[in-house]
């Protein structure tokens, strides 16, 4: 054996050598990656809200549809009173303003609300329970809670 050949062989011993370690930690790598998202998967906690049962029950969503109902009861009376149709078209898009800023300040608020409940209670997401054919975890109650204090 020449002197090339046996420094060769040494050589290619030495990334033998290192491969296998390389082996192994990337082995690790794998491995813990695959542990932390297996743990993310079963620790993300979905639950629902239903915005209905909000409006009925919490006094904020009450008092929205009682500011609606106000609002569109004075507005008929000028309807019926309105002497062109431009002028009941004016008063009906004064309405439905009214109604979206409502609803929008409505929503604002639910949403504010559920944030908080939600990372309170270690949920990850929320939505609508219809979009589900069954959820255990229902934060309705504890969203109305917190809304009307």
């Amino acid at each position: 054996m020449k002197m090339e050949d046996f420094m060769m062989s040494k050589n290619e011993t030495k990334t033998t050598n290192l491969l296998i370690p390389g082996a192994i930690v990337l082995g690790f790598i794998i491995l813990l990656a695959g542990m932390i998202w297996a743990f993310n998967a079963f620790t993300f906690r979905v639950a629902t809200i239903d915005l209905n049962k909000i409006v009925k029950e919490s006094s904020y969503g009450q008092q929205i549809d009682k500011d609606l109902q106000k609002k569109g009861e004075q507005l008929r009376i000028q309807v019926a009173t309105a002497k062109t149709d431009a002028d009941k078209a004016k008063i009906n898009n004064e309405f439905r303003q009214f109604q979206e800023d409502k609803q929008n300040a409505f929503v604002a608020k639910v949403k504010e609300i559920t944030a908080e409940v939600a990372k309170a209670k270690g949920i990850k997401a929320v939505s609508s329970p219809q979009l589900f054919f069954y959820s255990s975890m229902d934060i309705t109650s504890d969203v109305i809670a917190k809304l009307d204090k």
